[in-house]
Protein backbone atom coordinates (compact mmCIF):
# COMPACT_ATOMS: atom_id res chain seq x y z
CA UNK A 1 0.00 0.00 0.00
CA UNK A 2 1.47 3.42 -1.03
CA UNK A 3 2.53 5.65 2.07
CA UNK A 4 -0.01 7.62 3.87
CA UNK A 5 -0.19 10.95 3.80
CA UNK A 6 -1.79 12.48 6.23
CA UNK A 7 -3.64 10.98 9.66
CA UNK A 8 -6.38 12.74 11.53
CA UNK A 9 -8.73 11.79 14.26
CA UNK A 10 -11.55 13.21 15.87
CA UNK A 11 -10.70 15.49 18.06
CA UNK A 12 -7.78 17.51 16.15
CA UNK A 13 -10.09 18.08 13.68
CA UNK A 14 -12.56 19.43 16.47
CA UNK A 15 -9.78 21.65 17.79
CA UNK A 16 -9.01 23.30 14.08
CA UNK A 17 -12.44 23.63 13.84
CA UNK A 18 -12.97 25.46 17.11
CA UNK A 19 -9.59 27.67 16.57
CA UNK A 20 -11.45 28.95 13.14
CA UNK A 21 -14.50 30.21 14.97
CA UNK A 22 -12.66 32.12 17.46
CA UNK A 23 -9.12 32.34 15.34
CA UNK A 24 -7.83 33.54 19.09
CA UNK A 25 -3.64 33.29 19.49
CA UNK A 26 -4.56 31.18 22.78
CA UNK A 27 -6.32 28.62 20.33
CA UNK A 28 -3.99 28.50 17.71
CA UNK A 29 -1.39 27.80 20.09
CA UNK A 30 -3.56 24.81 21.70
CA UNK A 31 -4.08 23.72 18.18
CA UNK A 32 -0.26 23.54 17.65
CA UNK A 33 0.16 21.88 21.12
CA UNK A 34 -2.12 19.05 20.11
CA UNK A 35 -0.72 18.59 16.75
CA UNK A 36 2.90 18.54 18.48
CA UNK A 37 1.15 16.34 21.34
CA UNK A 38 2.16 18.25 24.08
CA UNK A 39 0.68 16.97 27.57
CA UNK A 40 -1.24 19.12 29.11
CA UNK A 41 -2.84 18.81 32.70
CA UNK A 42 -6.35 17.45 32.63
CA UNK A 43 -8.75 20.34 33.60
CA UNK A 44 -11.50 19.05 35.96
CA UNK A 45 -14.37 18.81 33.77
CA UNK A 46 -12.85 16.07 31.78
CA UNK A 47 -11.86 14.41 35.16
CA UNK A 48 -15.33 14.33 36.08
CA UNK A 49 -16.86 13.95 32.54
CA UNK A 50 -13.96 10.22 32.68
CA UNK A 51 -15.53 9.23 35.94
CA UNK A 52 -18.91 9.53 34.77
CA UNK A 53 -18.32 7.42 32.11
CA UNK A 54 -16.22 4.76 33.86
CA UNK A 55 -19.82 5.16 36.27
CA UNK A 56 -21.90 4.19 33.21
CA UNK A 57 -19.55 1.28 31.57
CA UNK A 58 -19.07 -0.22 34.70
CA UNK A 59 -22.98 -0.86 35.29
CA UNK A 60 -22.72 -1.91 31.71
CA UNK A 61 -20.53 -4.41 32.08
CA UNK A 62 -22.66 -5.31 35.66
CA UNK A 63 -19.37 -4.39 37.87
CA UNK A 64 -19.88 -2.87 41.02
CA UNK A 65 -18.61 0.69 40.73
CA UNK A 66 -18.74 3.70 43.54
CA UNK A 67 -21.76 6.40 42.18
CA UNK A 68 -21.09 9.93 43.01
CA UNK A 69 -23.70 10.93 40.27
CA UNK A 70 -27.64 11.50 40.28
CA UNK A 71 -28.68 7.94 40.58
CA UNK A 72 -31.58 8.13 38.70
CA UNK A 73 -29.65 10.17 35.99
CA UNK A 74 -26.99 7.15 36.05
CA UNK A 75 -29.74 4.68 35.26
CA UNK A 76 -31.79 6.14 32.66
CA UNK A 77 -28.66 6.94 30.29
CA UNK A 78 -27.53 3.36 30.94
CA UNK A 79 -30.91 1.84 30.20
CA UNK A 80 -30.22 3.75 26.36
CA UNK A 81 -26.60 2.53 26.14
CA UNK A 82 -26.94 -1.34 27.62
CA UNK A 83 -28.00 -3.05 24.46
CA UNK A 84 -24.73 -1.89 23.33
CA UNK A 85 -22.72 -4.73 20.80
CA UNK A 86 -19.36 -3.49 21.96
CA UNK A 87 -17.75 -0.59 23.52
CA UNK A 88 -14.75 1.39 22.53
CA UNK A 89 -14.52 0.62 19.35
CA UNK A 90 -11.54 1.42 17.20
CA UNK A 91 -12.01 2.05 13.75
CA UNK A 92 -9.73 2.92 10.65
CA UNK A 93 -9.45 3.66 6.89
CA UNK A 94 -7.71 5.11 4.30
CA UNK A 95 -9.51 7.30 1.70
CA UNK A 96 -7.66 8.64 -1.67
CA UNK A 97 -7.72 12.02 -2.17
CA UNK A 98 -6.42 14.96 -4.10
CA UNK A 99 -3.59 15.40 -1.78
CA UNK A 100 -2.55 11.74 -1.44
CA UNK A 101 -4.11 8.86 0.99
CA UNK A 102 -5.49 9.95 4.00
CA UNK A 103 -6.11 7.68 7.02
CA UNK A 104 -9.28 8.57 9.40
CA UNK A 105 -8.96 6.72 12.92
CA UNK A 106 -10.90 7.02 16.02
CA UNK A 107 -12.22 5.42 19.21
CA UNK A 108 -16.24 5.53 19.17
CA UNK A 109 -17.72 4.64 22.97
CA UNK A 110 -20.35 2.35 21.96
CA UNK A 111 -21.48 0.11 19.04
CA UNK A 112 -24.97 -0.69 18.18
CA UNK A 113 -26.22 -2.17 14.45
CA UNK A 114 -26.36 0.02 12.18
CA UNK A 115 -25.52 2.71 14.60
CA UNK A 116 -22.77 3.80 17.34
CA UNK A 117 -23.61 6.67 19.82
CA UNK A 118 -21.28 8.43 22.01
CA UNK A 119 -21.60 9.84 25.88
CA UNK A 120 -20.91 13.39 26.26
CA UNK A 121 -20.64 15.44 29.12
CA UNK A 122 -20.58 18.85 29.85
CA UNK A 123 -21.66 21.81 32.54
CA UNK A 124 -23.95 23.61 29.92
CA UNK A 125 -25.98 22.37 27.07
CA UNK A 126 -28.52 23.56 24.28
CA UNK A 127 -29.96 22.01 21.55
CA UNK A 128 -27.14 21.44 18.50
CA UNK A 129 -24.31 21.75 20.28
CA UNK A 130 -22.49 18.66 18.55
CA UNK A 131 -23.72 19.96 14.99
CA UNK A 132 -20.22 21.07 13.94
CA UNK A 133 -18.24 18.09 16.08
CA UNK A 134 -16.32 15.66 13.75
CA UNK A 135 -16.99 12.78 15.45
CA UNK A 136 -20.15 11.21 14.18
CA UNK A 137 -19.18 12.50 10.49
CA UNK A 138 -15.72 10.51 10.70
CA UNK A 139 -17.41 6.98 12.16
CA UNK A 140 -20.17 7.49 9.41
CA UNK A 141 -17.29 7.92 6.58
CA UNK A 142 -15.32 5.47 8.12
CA UNK A 143 -17.65 2.92 8.66
CA UNK A 144 -18.81 3.81 4.51
CA UNK A 145 -15.85 2.88 3.29
CA UNK A 146 -14.57 0.20 5.03
CA UNK A 147 -17.99 -1.66 3.29
CA UNK A 148 -20.44 -1.84 6.76
CA UNK A 149 -22.31 1.89 6.27
CA UNK A 150 -24.27 3.07 9.56
CA UNK A 151 -27.54 4.82 9.80
CA UNK A 152 -27.31 6.82 12.06
CA UNK A 153 -25.09 8.85 15.07
CA UNK A 154 -26.14 9.56 18.72
CA UNK A 155 -24.50 11.94 20.85
CA UNK A 156 -25.69 11.13 23.98
CA UNK A 157 -25.52 13.94 26.58
CA UNK A 158 -25.62 15.23 30.11
CA UNK A 159 -24.98 18.22 31.94
CA UNK A 160 -24.99 16.02 35.12
CA UNK A 161 -28.40 17.09 35.60
CA UNK A 162 -30.05 15.80 32.91
CA UNK A 163 -29.81 13.98 29.78
CA UNK A 164 -30.40 14.67 25.81
CA UNK A 165 -29.81 12.97 22.78
CA UNK A 166 -29.03 14.51 19.15
CA UNK A 167 -29.26 11.90 16.61
CA UNK A 168 -27.18 12.63 13.65
CA UNK A 169 -28.67 10.55 9.71
CA UNK A 170 -26.05 9.23 8.11
CA UNK A 171 -25.99 11.17 4.89
CA UNK A 172 -23.12 11.78 1.72
CA UNK A 173 -23.71 15.95 3.00
CA UNK A 174 -22.02 14.82 6.28
CA UNK A 175 -19.59 13.41 4.52
CA UNK A 176 -18.95 16.30 2.23
CA UNK A 177 -18.79 18.62 5.31
CA UNK A 178 -16.19 16.14 6.56
CA UNK A 179 -14.02 16.34 3.71
CA UNK A 180 -14.14 20.09 3.13
CA UNK A 181 -12.82 20.50 7.00
CA UNK A 182 -10.06 17.79 5.96
CA UNK A 183 -8.81 19.47 3.10
CA UNK A 184 -9.02 22.90 5.00
CA UNK A 185 -6.96 21.46 7.88
CA UNK A 186 -4.02 19.96 5.38
CA UNK A 187 -3.65 23.65 3.80
CA UNK A 188 -3.14 24.93 8.06
CA UNK A 189 -1.00 22.17 8.66
CA UNK A 190 1.48 23.01 5.50
CA UNK A 191 1.19 26.50 6.16
CA UNK A 192 2.11 25.54 9.54
CA UNK A 193 4.63 22.72 8.67
CA UNK A 194 7.50 25.18 10.48
CA UNK A 195 5.79 24.59 13.85
CA UNK A 196 5.06 20.83 13.55
CA UNK A 197 7.31 18.61 15.20
CA UNK A 198 5.69 15.52 15.71
CA UNK A 199 5.32 13.81 12.12
CA UNK A 200 2.42 11.64 12.83
CA UNK A 201 0.09 13.87 11.21
CA UNK A 202 1.67 13.32 8.08
CA UNK A 203 1.42 9.86 8.28
CA UNK A 204 4.68 9.07 10.06
CA UNK A 205 5.16 6.45 12.74
CA UNK A 206 2.54 5.48 15.32
CA UNK A 207 -0.11 7.02 13.56
CA UNK A 208 -3.04 5.18 15.71
CA UNK A 209 -2.05 7.27 19.09
CA UNK A 210 -4.95 8.94 20.03
CA UNK A 211 -5.36 11.91 22.29
CA UNK A 212 -8.87 11.54 23.27
CA UNK A 213 -8.99 14.71 25.44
Amino acid sequence: MDQVSYAFYPTLLDSFVYYKKTEELNKFVELIDKINRVKVERHNGLSKGIAFENVINNLIDNRSTVNDFNLELVHSIVSKLKRCTSKQKKLETVIDSPYGKIKLYGIFDYEFPQMYADLKTTENYSFGKYDDHIQHKMCSLICKNNGAPIEQFNYVITDFKYWYIENYKCTDSLHDDLMYEIYDFISFINHYKHLITNNKIFGGDGVNEIILS
